[in-house]
């Protein structure tokens, strides 16, 4: 889904999910999208890593919380729930004039 707009990627995930549905197929899905695997994934691998090979694996509501987040990304994340959703964000503070 690298380089899609929002429709696209919405179309080629109800695709994948529908197969997914319809033919018993486990899918194998490699993405930086964090959103994207949020809310369609039920299991992951995550692999992290500063030229260590890292793996983190387990269910969608045991990685995608923000102290497991932030321990692999080093970087300050926020989780939210909105609308029956889960979004993902990188909190930077508010530059000062």
């Amino acid at each position: 889904t690298s380089g899609m707009d929002l429709a696209g990627e919405a179309d080629i995930m109800q695709l994948i999910l529908d197969l997914h549905r319809e033919s018993r197929l486990t899918i194998l899905m490699i993405t930086h999208n964090l959103n994207l695997i949020a809310n369609n994934a039920q299991q992951l691998i995550i692999a992290h890593g500063d030229g260590n090979n890292h793996l983190e694996t387990g269910s969608v509501q045991d990685l995608m919380i923000e102290e497991t987040l932030k321990r692999i990304y080093q970087q300050d994340i926020r989780v939210h729930s909105m609308y029956g959703r889960v979004y993902i964000s990188v909190h930077s503070p508010q530059a000062t004039p």
